[in-house]
């Protein structure tokens, strides 16, 4: 079956027109992955990494990358993937009995708290704001310092080739 399935993907990439040079390309997996999937050896790396390559490799040859990987793994367990079931977190449409799809109930809004103000009067982060500039200004003060330090240090001071004696 995992054969059967190989062959799928490489008649898929060949009917879009990409060269598994333009896939390692594009996806930055290694070109002997790649070769390594239309070829049906699906043990080159652990299932987490074949599936993450599959999902790619479904996605540039223009393939639905999730029923991609549910073939997959029907592929590996011996069953005909061309019958292979829907993953347990998929929703079925329902229908009305006119065969029209029935309405979608709305989703209630998600629960959350924004922090930032419309109307910019939100006082409750302004003091921090405060402090954090005044950090920043003081910093950025004895910064300045410093290098007006070094630079009267190395541009007079020592660079001096004056040789004061005292007498």
């Amino acid at each position: 079956m995992l054969d059967k399935f190989a062959e799928e993907l490489k008649k898929a990439r060949q009917s879009s027109e990409i060269t598994l040079q333009q896939i390692a390309a594009k996806t930055r997996i290694d070109f002997k992955f790649l070769e390594s999937l239309e070829n049906g050896n699906f043990s080159f790396l652990p299932e987490l990494y074949v599936k993450a390559f599959i999902r790619e490799y479904a996605r540039m040859v223009g393939l639905d990358p999730e029923e991609t990987v549910v073939k997959y793994e029907a592929a590996k367990k011996g069953k005909d993937f061309g019958a292979a079931e829907p993953q347990e977190g998929a929703k079925e449409e329902k229908t009305e009995p006119g065969g029209q799809p029935a309405p979608k109930p709305n989703k209630p809004a998600p629960a959350y708290k924004s922090y930032e103000s419309d109307s910019g009067q939100n006082n409750s982060g302004d003091s921090s704001s405060n402090l954090n500039k005044k950090k920043l200004i003081l910093l950025g003060s004895i910064a300045g310092a410093v290098m007006l330090a070094l630079i009267i240090y190395f541009g007079f001071i020592r660079g001096s080739s004056d040789i004061i004696v005292k007498e």
